[in-house]
């Protein structure tokens, strides 16, 4: 799991380097403006590492994965890869509602269910079924 952040946080890093760099049309980062950076640009996240997945899948080096993988393999990374966002977005759930309280966020959650049809029918299952796993813890 470690490894996972850091890899996040290494990819975070870079992308943000990328259009700093970029959009101020410098080539490379020295002394305050290099510290400025690192400072505003320091954590990342569960979500940021998922992001950079989707980035380099989809967008970046789509050739490597044209490779002979067995489909097992990938069905091991993929199943992997749901549990860790699962219970990454189940642990900062429970942060929210240890801040705000259950009902509160229940409304909130219910509310983002009902809205919620551009990922398909699936999409608000999840968090409803995260939902009621801390209703039930919470009792």
């Amino acid at each position: 799991m470690g490894l996972c952040f850091l890899t996040a946080r290494n990819w975070h890093i870079e992308y943000k380097k990328r259009e700093f760099l970029k959009k101020n049309k410098m080539k490379q980062l020295r002394g305050t403006t290099r510290n400025d950076f690192f400072l505003r640009n320091g954590e990342s996240s569960l979500l940021d590492l998922i992001y950079q997945f989707r980035c380099h899948a989809n967008y970046e080096e789509i050739d490597e994965y044209g490779s002979a993988v067995d489909d097992d393999i990938i069905e091991r990374f993929y199943r992997g890869l749901l549990h860790v966002c699962t219970t990454g977005l189940l642990h900062y759930e429970a942060m929210v509602v240890s801040r705000i309280g259950l009902q509160d966020y229940s409304r909130m959650a219910h509310g983002w269910a009902s809205r919620t049809r551009l990922g398909g029918s699936m999409a608000p299952v999840a968090p409803i079924d995260r939902l009621e796993f801390l209703t039930l813890a919470s009792n």
